[in-house]
């Protein structure tokens, strides 16, 4: 049983398409400082053989490059063929060998070549039970092991100071629809689902994006996930396209901010982060 009363459908809301990918890998540069920060904060080093949960086109694997080095090993697994043909095809643009992708599901994964780390962003709010997903990787890594996971937690801040902004009313409606089939709140379960899952208790740490200005990135990537969930948005009676207004979002969101002088926050997220033994 999950941490987590609620179980989930195994479905990815945000779907595979083109855009959605494009939206992952400007979405993920916003995310690497922070996620550089986990991983040097765990322990991930030089000669380390990283596991990669739910890799999407491959970003949170590269950052984890970035820390073992050309001795080192990242293998990064998703159950969509998209997002792992994608890539694969950046590592072998960037001549990273040592970086490798594989089609899988989560919880059916098993190596015999055991792993020094396993990481994951944003992932485990998708299992329908993500202790069951830890404690099926216990057998494949090393007695040592770090396990270093970062995920939402959207109740931690309010979306925006003043309330009443466009950004706000977004959030909640993507909020809203990523609700049906995965944790919104995940971020704040890490702490219970690590030890129910029989890994010591983490450490954790929780950062908040917050900006206001008109270069904030939370403008874009907030349109741009509605824009990915606008299928959903229709078919739930939500809003109608033509009061979304996509391809102008963006750009209302910040102006209707910037007018209102407001403090936009993206959902805080939670860092935690064990060590086996």
């Amino acid at each position: 049983m999950s941490a987590s009363h609620k179980q989930f459908a195994p479905e990815y809301s945000l779907g595979h398409s083109e855009k959605e990918l494009q939206r992952l890998r400007r979405q993920a540069a916003w995310y690497e400082p922070s996620t550089l920060r986990l991983f040097e904060q765990a322990g991930i080093s030089e000669g380390m053989r990283v596991l990669d949960l739910g890799c999407g086109v491959g970003d949170v694997s590269f950052t984890a490059r970035k820390l073992v080095g050309a001795s080192g090993e990242v293998l990064g697994i998703d159950r969509s063929e998209v997002g792992i043909a994608e890539a694969q095809k950046r590592a072998t643009a960037a001549r990273l060998r040592n970086v490798q992708f594989l089609t899988n599901d989560l919880d059916s994964f098993r190596s015999e070549k055991k792993f020094d780390a396993v990481v994951g962003r944003l992932v485990l709010m998708y299992p329908p039970d993500p202790v069951a997903t830890l404690r099926s990787l216990l057998p494949s890594v090393t007695p040592r092991a770090i396990f270093a996971f970062q995920e939402a937690a959207y109740c931690v801040a309010a979306a925006s100071y003043p309330e009443e902004t466009l950004y706000s009313q977004m959030v909640k409606l993507f909020t809203e629809v990523m609700s049906a089939t995965s944790n919104v709140r995940m971020g704040s379960d890490l702490f219970k689902t690590f030890i129910a899952a029989g890994l010591p208790a983490p450490q954790l740490h929780i950062e908040v994006f917050t900006g206001g200005t008109p270069d904030f990135p939370g403008f874009e990537v907030v349109a741009e996930i509605v824009r990915s969930l606008l299928p959903t948005i229709e078919k739930r009676g939500l809003a109608s396209a033509a009061e979304i207004d996509i391809d102008t979002l963006a750009q209302r969101i910040r102006d209707d901010a910037i007018s209102k002088q407001a403090i936009c926050s993206w959902p805080g997220f939670v860092n935690a982060w064990t060590r086996l033994g």
